[in-house]
């Protein structure tokens, strides 16, 4: 009986510290081999609901792990990365983090974190420093200062290396004045509530360390502002102004500490509402040596926002698309659009949208504001949704070349609650091209298959679905007419894809390894299988693609001198029969992230990248100096006017910032009413452009404007007319049908 006792007490006291835990179990996930696989996740926290650690059972005798240690104030502290625990299978793993990430020599063997990935020590200190840190301020508002991420190559060999190479925050109270401060030995130059310079460049983060604390204690000002410095592991800046309500009122960010300061300004209203967004400027800080000189120029007309009582967006007038009204209804949904014509008064509506809900607020109308041949306005059902029922098709039939004895319940199931068909209207030369999609559902209310009908295409399509226990599509069958196709879907034990067959033939497969990260990729369709695999870093960056087969292909990425996650350089190289070529690439950001040179060896590869202040394009050079690019937009927009590749040809726009006619290619593209490409034209030539006697001109933002006394007709009707006069010669003309969804499912030349 004391045997006993002492047993049961020894079990209380080893299941006390077993923390709380949720264990959640997916059945039917996938497949382990034939059989159906169920994955088990366990999520276990402490007294306070912290989570502590999490465990995925991959096997029976194996799980992957993730483990979070916090500090003494309670914050997470240290994330580890997911690695394999075989001595605690289904139960929590004990210990700290110096106990799961010992060495073999603390212990018997090495911690499971570090043998996972101790061939990723690149330090050779036997240590790959398989986790993350997260550092907080000692103040009450425990804000994040310093955080290191995984690996040697940002924690280094000591605490000076890992400081170095963390991404560190400060935050210090503000004020939009112009300003020096001295700072210890220092000086640090305020601006419009920016910091932007610093007396010895060397020692940023030392400045604004000894900075932060002075401003504790001494600020030479009242502030009503929050700035918040962030210096990023390869020691760039970037500047987060906030006033007093926490609203972002400005950012700026220097890519390259010359006169291309990027900064962005936005304002608001009384509820907190985002009114106006002000792009960049260029040399927004006058970085004139004496100052004598405004340089400052708008790059980008700034976007407007207008808001009602209720918050609701009313108005949005931006550099690209004229101005833009919404009206909504009593629930809340959009009822109503208009987008007007820029710098036409009285006001001209260019498009206007109605849209129709039904009792349960489900959108069953879209329609758009058109003209019909005698000139009276209408709106034109672009988009019908109907719900609940197929009866309200009977009779329409063939309207919408719906074959008979499809509209039944057996072909049309469980539509209670769901939606039935979406039919599209697309317009081509005055007639109207229906695309129809009915759907029939299963019990889970599941897409159990959709009939599509498409104009032109002989019979109707029928896709047909089969899923698994969670959701996912284990079968898809298409059919139309004769042709038949079966695409069957196979999840591995973790539910990630495993293999794609199509009609019985292995299209392609998937291999992972025991971190569920994709390691092979086989190709057994060809006429001699071929595989690639993959390899990562510790990091989870793709760091090698290796091709197999007579013509490999293989990769190699680097990241070695970069500490923002950009590719630092390619190797890679070309294998055709007996002959291998290798090429080698190293790439240049500026310090935004921008890519501003590639170099190489082989000139033919060598790329050169310029931008402004508000991102765009404006210098390209790839390879031999005759492929050089220069880029020109109109003003104030993001509209591309012209590149010099293309023979100085024109770009031209409607009023909603589609590009309508290329110059250089001879080519008019109309749009519908998404602004997808519904035809293109190709013409001998057309009469626009900037000079005198153009017949269709853009206005100084790059819209179009038809200059032609004989006629008032819009970009379409202007060509049309044109081409019966024999003043346009049409080439060819290729169009386009889109479905409800907008997926193009046609395209005719």
């Amino acid at each position: 009986m004391k045997i006993a006792t002492t047993l049961l007490l020894l079990a209380l006291s080893a299941a006390a510290v077993e923390p709380n835990y949720i264990r959640t179990t997916v059945y039917k996930v996938g497949k382990d081999g034939t059989t159906d696989a169920n994955l088990t996740t366990t999520t276990y926290s402490d007294g306070l609901g912290r989570q502590l650690q999490t465990k995925v059972g991959i096997a029976d005798d194996k799980d992957l792990t993730i483990c979070t240690f916090y500090d003494a104030a309670g914050r997470p502290f240290i994330s580890t990365k997911p690695f394999i625990d075989q001595a605690n299978t289904g139960l929590y793993l004990p210990g700290t983090l110096e106990q799961i990430n010992a060495s073999a020599s603390q212990n018997s063997s090495a911690g499971p974190l570090r043998a996972q990935y101790a061939s990723y020590d690149e330090n050779n200190d036997g240590d790959p420093k398989a986790y993350s840190k997260t550092f907080y301020s000692d103040d009450p508002t425990g804000r994040i200062i310093r955080s290191v991420a995984i690996g040697d190559k940002y924690q280094g060999n000591s605490s000076a290396d890992e400081v170095k190479r963390s991404t560190q925050v400060w935050v210090f109270g503000m004020k939009r004045v112009e300003q020096e401060i001295n700072c210890s030995t220092y000086k640090v130059k305020v601006k419009n509530g920016f910091i932007t310079s610093f007396s010895d460049q060397t020692k940023v983060a030392l400045i604004l360390d000894i900075l932060e604390d002075q401003f504790l204690t001494d600020i030479p000002f009242e502030p009503d502002h929050f700035l918040t410095v962030t210096k990023d592991p390869n020691g760039n800046l970037t500047q987060e102004l906030k006033d007093g309500l926490g609203r972002t009122v400005a950012t700026r960010a220097d890519p390259a500490g010359r006169s291309d300061v990027i900064i962005a300004e936005y304002e608001y209203d009384i509820s907190g509402n985002l009114i106006k967004e002000l792009p960049p400027k260029s040399d927004p800080e006058d970085n004139s040596e004496d100052g004598s000189e405004n340089n400052s120029k708008q790059l980008l007309e700034p976007t407007t926002y207008t808001y009602n009582t209720l918050g609701q967006l009313e108005r949005k007038d931006g550099p690209d698309c004229g101005p833009v009204e919404y009206t909504y209804d009593k629930s809340g949904n959009l009822i109503g659009s208009k987008i007007f014509r820029r710098g036409v008064q009285p006001a001209q509506v260019a498009r206007e949208m109605k849209y129709i809900y039904d009792a349960f607020n489900r959108l069953t109308s879209t329609q758009v504001l058109s003209i019909n041949r005698n000139g009276i306005p209408f709106y034109d059902n672009v988009i019908e949704n109907i719900y609940d029922s197929f009866e309200s098709l009977s009779g329409n039939e063939k309207r919408y070349n719906i074959p008979a004895g499809l509209l039944n319940e057996k072909n049309l199931r469980n539509t209670k609650g769901n939606l039935v068909a979406s039919i599209a209207s697309n317009r081509i030369n005055g007639i109207t091209y229906f695309v129809v999609d009915l759907f029939d559902y299963n019990e889970e209310n599941q897409i159990a298959t959709k009939y599509k009908i498409i104009p032109g295409i002989p019979g109707i399509q029928k896709i047909s679905y089969e899923y698994d226990l969670q959701g996912k599509v284990l079968k898809e069958t298409f059919s139309c007419g004769s042709e038949l196709q079966v695409k069957n879907y196979q999840y591995d034990k973790f539910g990630q894809l495993q293999s794609l067959k199509h009609n019985n033939e292995e299209f392609v497969s998937y291999n992972y390894n025991e971190l569920m990260q994709l390691d092979r990729k086989n190709l057994p369709m060809l006429q001699t299988p071929e595989h690639v695999d993959y390899k990562y870093t510790l990091q989870d960056q793709l760091e090698k693609i290796i091709h197999s087969g007579a013509n490999a292909f293989q990769e190699i990425l680097g990241y070695d001198n970069d500490w923002s996650g950009n590719i630092q350089k390619t190797d890679f190289t070309y294998k055709n029969g007996n002959t291998t070529k290798p090429y080698n690439l190293s790439y240049v950001y500026d310090k935004t992230g921008r890519l501003t040179n590639v170099n190489t060896s082989d000139n033919n590869f060598k790329s050169e990248y310029g931008h402004d202040n508000v991102g765009h394009l404006k210098m390209k050079k790839e390879g031999q100096l005759s492929n050089n690019d220069d880029y020109s937009y109109y003003t104030g927009t993001n509209r591309l006017k012209k590149a010099k590749s293309q023979n100085g040809g024109l770009y031209i726009y409607d009023e909603y910032g589609n590009c309508v006619i290329d110059m250089s290619k001879k080519m008019v593209t109309l749009y519908d009413w998404r602004d997808m490409p519904a035809s293109f034209r190709f013409y001998r030539s057309i009469p626009a452009g900037e000079e005198t006697g153009s017949k269709i001109k853009p206005d100084s933002r790059g819209t179009y404007k038809i200059n032609d006394a004989r006629i008032t007709a819009d970009l379409e009707g202007y060509c049309l007319w044109a081409a019966q006069r024999g003043e346009m010669e049409l080439i060819s003309t290729v169009y386009m049908l889109y479905d409800a969804s907008g997926n193009r499912v046609l395209k005719i030349e």
